[in-house]
């Protein structure tokens, strides 16, 4: 016996995956970027999110953990960073294929942390 799964089962399983990773990255952010965040609704960061997951894909970012790297970044740099000459160092390392997804997305993070540590 073989177990078929229909079309619509597997989006139901896929739209409660996004909504548990979703659930998590907002739980994760507000307690990382609490100061940032204070005074937003769970939906209004989750639209946070929406907007993070569809902009990461640009870069070719879709793990998990690639698109919650993502999301740090505009609250690190500023919601402008990716037009932002002083942040160009962002996207270049996001778009930079030599690394793995993952690899890329925690490099532009560390560097992110690193460029404001310094600029205060």
């Amino acid at each position: 016996m073989t177990l078929r799964l229909r079309a619509d089962q597997i989006q139901e399983f896929s739209a409660e995956r996004y909504r548990d990773f979703r659930d998590r990255l907002i739980t994760h952010l507000r307690k990382y970027f609490h100061e940032r965040l204070v005074g937003l609704s769970d939906e209004q960061v989750g639209a946070y999110v929406d907007v993070c997951v569809k902009k990461s894909k640009a870069y070719g970012l879709t793990t998990e953990q690639a698109v919650a790297c993502y999301a740090h970044l505009p609250l690190i740099l500023g919601y402008d960073f990716e037009s932002n000459p002083n942040c160009r160092f962002a996207p270049m390392t996001l778009y930079d294929t030599r690394l793995k997804q993952n690899d890329r997305a925690k490099l532009a993070v560390a560097l992110a942390y690193n460029i404001k540590a310094k600029l205060g």
